[in-house]
């Protein structure tokens, strides 16, 4: 049976994530951005290692840039990039110093970790770990038959919260079905549909046969020019110039725009700030612009309550014309995947305050400016 479940926040995520690595018979393969050396970072690696102990063959691919942000963030503590690098290490200094938190601990050593030597040397296990591949997806494939793709990485922040007490807002979708799995292969791989008319789609900037083939802005455009009701966006990131145009003209079409966002995101706040003034300037306050208390780490898009698509592309320029994203497109919602959407929506709204005029939002216009060269 084919099904398509919404997974909410990182508990959720992991739940089944974990049941999953559990249940594995054959394959695990994981595409991973940032992995942390922390509580879930290892019940992940624990379970993991257990898979592999009884026969499961598991494939892991993690880029080194995520190392930037597991030393310069949080507890600062990599799970797989122990090894002490210069560039990378002058690079997370500095992501640290611009962004002080209040509960990060001081110094970059790294802890050794037995698990992480033990998970990397299994002979069950496949780590591609070394090299800077700028993929900022995140997604899991279970025995062909399931696939977990989304926003979450692994780490403490997106399960419990952030080391200064903040929790997470984040999705990840669940399919079940090999149909699903070749659909993605399908798409990613050679370009085309597994099946005509899928109720699927997946949004991407890839490498293919040697080619960067880079469709997320594109995709993204389309959907929201094809608004003729409504667009929600709980929204991580801002910053794409052509993305905020097209909101702006959308709102001042009479499109109801609803935008959920963190209060004070984790890294880019004050360009995040500069850009929602901008639309709410811009569009004579017609936005419905929620600053929630948790950080949105989302990047879900709804146009007219009928297409969604949740992901690892946020709506900056990093994402768009820089990084390898991959979102999955959802067109038709079966009831019970609409209801745990629109739910997921009316939660963050009551967990916000709204904005009603632009000369609410201020912010630091030479950070702002910094924060726009990345």
């Amino acid at each position: 049976m084919q099904t398509i479940k919404l997974l909410f926040n990182g508990e959720e995520a992991f739940k089944r994530i974990i049941e999953h690595i559990q249940q594995a018979k054959e394959t695990i393969f994981i595409n991973m951005f940032i992995w942390r050396d922390d509580r879930i970072g290892n019940i992940i690696a624990g379970e993991l290692f257990d898979a592999a102990e009884r026969g499961v063959q598991i494939t892991i691919i993690k880029d080194k840039l995520g190392e930037l942000f597991e030393k310069g963030e949080e507890n600062k503590q990599s799970f797989f990039h122990k090894r002490y690098n210069l560039l990378s290490s002058m690079k997370a200094r500095a992501l640290d110093s611009m962004y002080p938190f209040l509960g990060k601990p001081k110094g970059y050593k790294q802890k050794i970790n037995p698990l992480a030597y033990k998970l990397t040397n299994h002979p069950n296990v496949y780590i591609y770990k070394e090299e800077i591949r700028n993929d900022h997806s995140k997604y899991y494939i279970f025995d062909n038959q399931v696939l977990i793709i989304g926003g979450i990485n692994i780490e403490d922040k997106e399960i419990y919260t952030d080391v200064s007490g903040v929790k997470y807002c984040d999705y990840m979708v669940e399919m079940n079905g090999d149909e699903y799995i070749k659909e993605f292969n399908s798409q990613l791989n050679e370009g085309r549909f597994y099946k005509n008319e899928p109720t699927i789609e997946f949004i991407y900037n890839i490498k293919r046969n040697n080619t960067k083939v880079f469709k997320a802005k594109t995709e993204i455009l389309k959907l929201i020019n094809s608004a003729t009701s409504s667009i929600d966006l709980v929204m991580a990131y801002f910053g794409d110039r052509d993305i905020n145009n097209a909101i702006i003209e959308k709102a001042n079409q009479g499109v109801k725009v609803t935008i959920i966002t963190a209060q004070k995101a984790n890294i880019q706040n004050d360009l995040n700030r500069k850009v929602l003034k901008e639309l709410m300037k811009k569009t004579n306050n017609k936005i419905n612009l929620y600053l929630s208390r948790r950080m949105v780490h989302a990047k879900l898009i709804q146009v007219d309550g009928k297409v969604m698509t949740v992901g690892s592309i946020n709506l900056n320029r990093a994402a768009l014309i820089k990084m390898y994203e991959t979102n999955v497109l959802v067109k038709n919602y079966q009831p019970e995947f609409n209801e745990k959407l629109q739910e997921s929506i009316r939660k963050s709204i009551s967990e916000s305050v709204k904005i009603s005029d632009h000369n609410q939002i201020t912010y630091k216009r030479v950070k702002a400016f910094l924060e726009s060269l990345v």
